[in-house]
């Protein structure tokens, strides 16, 4: 695809190549080149879910690293901080508390991964130390690769990765297979 492209939206990129919206979006999809996110839930099917207590938050955008990245789509850098700050501190749609079980424990559990998402001993330490008064996302479509605030230190498996802010070079992180259980019922 055109790097040209990237971060634009489909008027504008019409406008590149003199033509109308849908001949662009269309010649775009069918070239392979692009993937289309659309707008798929509304704010009160995201109230809903986030109020539903089996329900997990989650992001589907890939691993981004954001010193090789050109472009991602904003969720890279701000799907959970958005909920701490919309759905939690500013609209009051969930408690904190309940966020960071959607967020950590209810995921682990689902997925049978039993030394995450707690604090307790002899468990993997990962851990995010966060201000939920300041907490918030900053990437958006125009700046996507913009790292969110309030949330000065991030530890993997026991290293620190953020420290005051400041990403530190380590990587304590690891791929994490789930191990089927055995079918001998």
């Amino acid at each position: 695809m055109d790097q040209g492209y990237e971060g634009k939206s489909i008027a504008e990129i019409a406008e590149m190549r003199g033509t109308d919206a849908w001949t662009a979006f269309f010649d775009l999809v069918k070239s392979g080149a692009v993937s289309v996110n659309p707008k798929s839930m509304n704010e009160e099917q995201k109230v809903l879910a986030l109020r539903t207590p089996w329900v997990s938050v989650c992001t589907d955008a890939p691993p981004t690293d954001a010193r090789k990245a050109t472009y991602a789509h904003p969720r890279a850098f701000g799907s959970f901080v958005r909920v701490l700050a919309k759905y939690v501190r500013e609209e009051k749609v969930i408690s904190l508390e309940s966020a960071v079980r959607q967020m950590s424990s209810l995921p682990a559990n689902f997925l049978r991964i039993y030394d995450r998402g707690r604090i307790a001993p002899g468990l993997a330490a990962d851990l995010l130390v966060f201000d939920p008064e300041k907490v918030r996302d900053t990437a958006t479509f125009t700046k996507p690769l913009s790292f969110p605030e309030g949330m000065p230190y991030v530890i993997v498996n026991g290293r620190v990765v953020i420290d005051d802010g400041r990403f530190t070079g380590e990587n304590g992180g690891a791929v994490l297979r789930l191990i089927a259980p055995s079918s001998n019922h």
